[in-house]
């Protein structure tokens, strides 16, 4: 039996019932009559006690209907919840295994990677410090001449760079087993700003990113 079928029966036996109507009609009337009761003296105050009884028995009435009408879905209900309990427990004490194996295995490989990213570092640092010592070196060094009427000529060699695919090429230099320099990669630090005051990560994720987020209050005065 479908669920908009059981819901229809069910609606039409609780409707039908002539327990439910006579208490429906019943209701039907205090409604109109309840705000009419002013409590000024002794008679009146006797009516509202007398309304109020009946008010109180017949919700009594109708909340004991209701469970009645709902007994056997409650019961329904354990009897799924019986069904489906024991293979639920099975799913979670599986999940808890996993995740007991997994979520180590994800934190250390996350701890290695920040260890080389580290190493990857602080050797892309030195090897800056020599291409700056040998750059010093080279400049210091003659380079080839020749021989003109007008004296010696120095010959130095010329190129052009062009990059291809940025992505590659930062990865290179995070790599940590190239020496490209770090200062190749020129952060944007306006749209890095621009990023971190909107809502795109919370300061934790960005910290996790390798940023720092701090906020501070400027106070301007306009004269």
């Amino acid at each position: 039996m479908s669920y908009e079928v059981m819901k229809t029966e069910t609606a039409n036996e609780i409707s039908s019932s002539q327990e439910f109507m006579d208490a429906v009609i019943e209701i039907s009337g205090l409604k109109q009559f309840v705000p009419t009761i002013k409590v000024r003296d002794d008679s009146s105050k006797a009516l509202a006690a007398e309304t109020r009884a009946k008010v109180h028995n017949l919700k009594k009435s109708l909340e004991s209907m209701r469970k009645s009408a709902k007994g056997p879905y409650l019961e329904m209900g354990k009897v799924v919840d019986k069904i489906f309990k024991p293979f639920l427990a099975d799913c979670g004490t599986m999940l808890q295994h996993i995740d007991g194996e997994y979520l180590p295995y994800v934190a250390e490989q996350e701890a290695k990677y920040a260890e080389e990213q580290k190493r990857a570092m602080a050797k892309a640092i030195e090897a800056r410090n020599v291409d700056e010592t040998a750059a010093k070196a080279e400049m210091m060094t003659p380079k080839n001449t020749i021989d003109t009427d007008s004296g010696k000529t120095m010959v130095r060699d010329s190129l052009t760079v062009e990059v291809v695919n940025e992505v590659k090429l930062i990865k290179a230099a995070l790599d940590g087993r190239n020496t490209i320099p770090l200062d190749i990669i020129s952060i944007n630090e306006a749209k890095l700003r621009q990023l971190c005051r909107g809502d795109m990560y919370s300061e934790k994720r960005w910290a996790r990113y390798g940023v720092k987020v701090v906020k501070i209050k400027k106070v301007q005065t306009r004269t």
